[in-house]
């Protein structure tokens, strides 16, 4: 149960801590790596995205975050030209009434 028998100032315990890292294991990202003591608690995924910020935070390989992309589409709000909308990912940038037609060759 002792994280080091050879060490009388650590009193770590591997009970509900396999790896001695100090975060439990049923919260503990990798509970078999001591190097890795990240938490679950607000990243379910583990993703290093904060659960309130995370695009998906079931899936640890979409690391997108809803900061400034409420949509998730990958076009910042300023340059969405739906950013309620994650199927459309039009941006204004060269196209600022966002018809699809670039803003040099529009007439309107």
């Amino acid at each position: 149960e002792d994280c080091d028998d050879n060490d009388a100032t650590n009193t770590g315990s591997n009970v509900n801590d396999m790896d001695c890292d100090g975060t439990p294991d049923s919260e503990d990202c990798d509970p078999n790596d001591a190097t890795n003591s990240n938490s679950n608690v607000n990243d379910a995924d583990c993703d290093g995205v904060p659960t309130s910020e995370d695009c998906d935070d079931n899936d640890a390989t979409n690391t997108g975050s809803n900061v400034n992309d409420m949509d998730c589409d990958g076009t910042p709000d300023s340059e969405d030209c739906d950013p309620n909308d994650a199927t459309n990912s039009n941006s204004n940038v060269n196209d600022a009434d966002c018809d699809g037609v670039p803003t040099s060759e529009d007439c309107d």
